[in-house]
């Protein structure tokens, strides 16, 4: 099986030796632009940082003049947003072991300098035995100690008020987003466009 990603093909690969599935990754260099491609390389050098239970691992990297093969931890379960969906509301309990496994994670990444930046329930995996992985590092950052990043990024629908009006922000909203789907199946803003998010933001 194989699904189109935003910037590659993936498929499911099986280990020679020790038979354990993973995920393949798939870039075609030539169609990305120097931009693209440079945020890409980016984001494995960010994965190559991070090793935690709850982050979806990146485990190699292969590369010749044409794709670049990006060998992933391989995850079962699909993606929160989907499983919030086809279950409904969580219980209580359930919610609270998908919020403290967030938060170890991005303590790690924080702790590390990492700020991911696009935290949603459709970048939130979920394993075999439903755990979360926190995947797609694709607007990450390094972030100094004792410094806020600047530059407004992820899903807007999702972001704070600081993003959207382009002021220093945290990451306690995202998390706050997200707690609020798991509890309720609710997304703030979801009847909104992306104009109208942005103008309801903005006037206020």
């Amino acid at each position: 099986m194989a699904f189109q990603a935003m910037l590659g093909l993936v498929k499911l690969g099986v280990h020679c030796v020790t038979g354990k599935k993973v995920a393949i990754k798939i870039i075609n260099r030539e169609k990305l632009s120097e931009s693209v491609l440079m945020k890409v390389e980016r984001e494995i050098a960010i994965m190559k940082l991070i090793e935690h239970p709850h982050v979806l691992g990146l485990s190699d990297v292969y590369e010749n003049k044409k794709y670049l093969y990006l060998v992933l931890e391989h995850v079962s379960g699909g993606e929160l947003f989907d499983y919030l969906v086809k279950k409904g509301r969580l219980t209580p309990k359930e919610a609270r072991r998908f919020f403290r496994q967030i938060i170890s994670a991005l303590d790690f990444c924080h702790s590390h300098s990492i700020c991911h930046r696009d935290l949603k329930p459709e970048n939130l995996l979920l394993d075999e035995r439903n755990n979360i992985k926190i995947a797609d590092f694709g607007m990450a950052s390094l972030q100094p100690a004792g410094s806020l990043l600047e530059t407004s990024c992820g899903s807007p629908h999702y972001a704070c008020p600081e993003v959207i009006r382009k002021k220093k922000f945290q990451n306690f909203w995202l998390q706050t987003s997200i707690r609020t789907f798991c509890n309720n199946l609710y997304i703030k803003f979801k009847d909104l466009t992306t104009e109208e998010v942005v103008t309801c933001f903005g006037s206020n």
